[in-house]
């Protein structure tokens, strides 16, 4: 089995939590249900506290459980995410693949807002990863499982993405290799500065063709400006 995982988490910032008595039985919940309230209800877990993510809720007692989770963020409405979590930290996990369950040749359109199953195979969509990255700083993890089932991965220090969708990293660190800056091909394979590129929206640097419309999607899984994870 082939996987592909790409997680952030924010590297700045603390959030008081807003909480009644029970707060603490909510360990042992996993959160799937969301409530209008900003108080916790039994079997309800909603977290509206402004710049909320999935490393706030591991450092205010839900890190023993990974799951699905409501946010808000910004003036957003209500989402879910992914939250994988780690030791003390809390991952936000931005798109997951195994094996290619779910069709990743998809529309700008869709890029932007986001498709498939938080609990299996999903991109969790443009403009949500835009409102995460503009509230505090982020580090950026792409993991990757090969064939032969090892695992390799990137980091990237700082990791984030402008309302254009133009992909910003840097500090990299890992075992994959610096894909995101590889400049190879006369710098067409460059996704650092990049803005996002899909089948209907050509934003990359071939003159004479379009990546997101000629590369079919792999495990070079998100076009110019996520990921290019070849192995």
């Amino acid at each position: 089995m082939i996987m592909t995982t790409i997680n952030i988490y924010s590297l700045t910032g603390n959030i008081e939590v807003i909480c009644t008595e029970h707060c603490e039985g909510f360990v042992d919940y996993n959160p799937r249900t969301t409530s209008e309230s900003p108080i916790y209800h039994d079997g309800v877990v909603f977290i509206d506290w402004p710049n909320a993510d999935c490393d706030n809720l591991a450092q205010h007692g839900y890190r023993h459980r990974s799951g699905v989770y409501s946010l808000r963020v910004a003036h957003l409405e209500k989402f879910q995410v992914y939250c994988e979590m780690s030791g003390l930290r809390g991952w936000t996990v931005i798109q997951r693949r195994i094996g290619g369950q779910i069709n990743f040749f998809r529309s700008k359109k869709e890029y932007v807002n986001g498709f498939g199953d938080l609990e299996t195979e999903f991109w969790l969509g443009l403009q949500k990863i835009y409102l995460l990255t503009n509230q505090r700083r982020y580090k950026l993890r792409v993991s990757l499982q090969k064939a032969d089932g090892s695992f390799v991965y990137s980091e990237y220090e700082s990791f984030g993405i402008n309302q254009d969708y133009v992909l910003h990293v840097s500090g990299y660190n890992g075992t994959a290799g610096d894909a995101l800056n590889y400049r190879g091909f006369g710098r067409k394979r460059l996704h650092n500065g990049m803005s996002f590129t899909t089948y209907d929206d050509d934003n990359d640097r071939w003159s004479d063709d379009n990546c997101g419309r000629s590369t079919t999607p792999g495990l070079d899984v998100t076009k110019d400006g996520v990921s290019h994870g070849e192995q």
